[in-house]
C-alpha cells in the first residue's frame, strides 16, 4: 500500500465514523449500516445483551458466543445463522425463524419460544427438542404443520427492505 491508499482508507474509517456520530437513531441495523459494520464477522463474542432487534433481519449472521440475554428478537430472521455457545437466556425469541440456524451449545434457558422455527437447526438434541416444542416452537416433524397454518406475511415496511438490501450489501457486495 502506498500513501495515498492509506491515507483513503483513513479518511474512508474517518468519515464512517463521522456518519455514525452524527446519526438520529438508536435503531440497531440502521447504526450497523451507518457504521459499516457486517454481520458475518464483527459480532462473535459480542454483547448485545437486553437489545431490541425485534423484526431484524439476521439470516446468515455469525453470531456465535455472543450473549443476547434478555434480548427482543420476536419476528426476526435468524436462517442459517451461527448462534453456536450464545447465551440466549430469557430472550423473546416469539416467531422467530431459526432454519439451519446452529445452535451448538446455546443457552436457551427461560427462552420465550411460542411459534419460533426451528426447521433444520443443528445442535438440537433429543430433550432440548422436547422442551422447545412444549413451550412452542415449531419443528419440521410437527404433526400439526403449525409453519403452514400461519405464513409469515411479506413486509411492506420500508425499513425492512433497508434492511435487507444492507444484508445483501454486508454479505454479498464486499
Amino acid at each position: 500500500m502506498n500513501s495515498n491508499q492509506i491515507h483513503r482508507n483513513d479518511r474512508s474509517r474517518i468519515e464512517r465514523l463521522q456518519r455514525f456520530l452524527e446519526a438520529d437513531t438508536e435503531d440497531f441495523f440502521e447504526l450497523i449500516k451507518i457504521r459499516g459494520l457486517n454481520l458475518a464477522t464483527d459480532f462473535v463474542g459480542a454483547d448485545l445483551s437486553k437489545m431490541n432487534l425485534k423484526g431484524g433481519n439476521l439470516a446468515g449472521a455469525n453470531l456465535s458466543q455472543t450473549n443476547l440475554s434478555n434480548a427482543d428478537l420476536s419476528d426476526a430472521d435468524l436462517t442459517n445463522a451461527d448462534l453456536s455457545y450464545a447465551n440466549l437466556s430469557n430472550v423473546n425469541l416469539t416467531g422467530v425463524n431459526l432454519t439451519g440456524a446452529d445452535l451448538t451449545g446455546t443457552n436457551l434457558s427461560s427462552t420465550n419460544v411460542k411459534n419460533a422455527r426451528f426447521i433444520d437447526s443443528l445442535g438440537v438434541d433429543e430433550a432440548m427438542k422436547l422442551t422447545l416444542k412444549r413451550k412452542g416452537a415449531i419443528f419440521q416433524d410437527d404433526d400439526n404443520e403449525k409453519e403452514l397454518e400461519n405464513p409469515k406475511p411479506k413486509s411492506k415496511n420500508p425499513r425492512d427492505r433497508d434492511i435487507r438490501d444492507f444484508v445483501k450489501y454486508a454479505f454479498f457486495d464486499n
